[in-house]
């Protein structure tokens, strides 16, 4: 089982670093995608940026995954923590509903 979940983060890191290459924040200050209570033109920026990316989907992919595992902070694929929650919270009702429905 190890040999697989290595093997799994392997393939997980050479995904991400195809994709992370054409990123449009690529060479920016990351504490922009990082802001703090209050800093809206920070978030404003990232969301900008965000927005002109190639790669936006995939990154909120990303960020929608790891939040399985880790409570990640700042703006990714264009989205808030907050938003994204909110879409996780979303995604969640519907798998919900669904599995309740197909029993």
């Amino acid at each position: 089982m190890v040999a697989v979940d290595t093997i799994k983060k392997r393939e997980r890191n050479i995904m991400l670093k195809q994709w992370l290459d054409q990123a449009a924040c690529r060479g920016v200050d990351t504490n922009i995608f990082m802001p703090l209570r209050g800093e809206n033109v920070k978030v404003t920026t990232a969301k900008k940026i965000c927005g002109e990316c190639p790669v936006k989907q995939e990154c909120l992919d990303d960020s929608l995954r790891q939040a399985q595992q880790i409570d990640l902070h700042g703006i990714f694929g264009g989205l808030s923590k907050k938003q994204r929650d909110g879409m996780l919270r979303s995604q969640n009702l519907v798998s919900a509903r669904s599995a309740l429905y197909d029993n």
